[in-house]
């Protein structure tokens, strides 16, 4: 017997969406921008079947990826992250040099913001905690399975992407909160 989405508890569908969101993140790193984008559409379907409604939360959904993707792209214009993968988003030469796989990562983990992180909303100070550990530990792992090349010697890079994810958490949460839960 199926469970419909109103089957599921919110901690329950906090944990699914955490999982497939780690499971997007791995076929994005390991598998490249064909894989990255057959995992986000799996992702989608089963993420509105058993989490959410997708008509509700694509604008908050496409903020973050938005300003996510801007800001690896910035980065990776500094030559700070250094992306392996030469399958890039080249819609204009030179404007865009991130891989595929970095947008559809960005889709899928703006979703954590909804659901897998919604814990944090009113936390901010935990939500800062939380961007200054998980954040450069999620890109140092990337780095550690050649999806990307650090750009700045290793201390370095876990202050600045601290500081940065730091900064993010909490404006994710507030975006997410603004734009759909409150």
């Amino acid at each position: 017997m199926a469970l419909a989405p109103e089957g599921f508890t919110s901690t329950q569908k906090n944990i699914i969406n955490v999982l497939l969101v780690f499971s997007v993140w791995f076929a994005c790193v390991l598998g490249g921008t064909l894989w990255s984008w057959v995992a986000v559409v799996i992702f989608f379907a089963v993420y509105q079947y058993a989490i959410g409604s997708l008509h509700k939360e694509w604008l908050c959904i496409l903020t973050i990826a938005a300003i996510g993707f801007s800001v690896d792209y910035t980065i990776s214009s500094l030559q700070l992250m250094i992306y392996t993968d030469t399958n890039t988003l080249a819609f204009i030469p030179s404007l865009i040099a991130l891989p595929g796989w970095m947008a559809a990562l960005w889709l899928a983990v703006a979703t954590l913001f909804l659901h897998g992180f919604q814990c944090l909303h009113h936390r901010p100070l935990l939500a800062v905690v939380v961007g200054i550990i998980l954040g450069p530990a999620i890109y140092y792992m990337t780095s550690l399975l050649n999806g990307v090349k650090l750009g700045m010697i290793l201390t370095s890079f876990f202050l600045c992407y601290g500081l940065l994810w730091g900064i993010m958490m909490p404006l994710f949460g507030n975006i997410s909160r603004s734009l759909v839960h409150e």
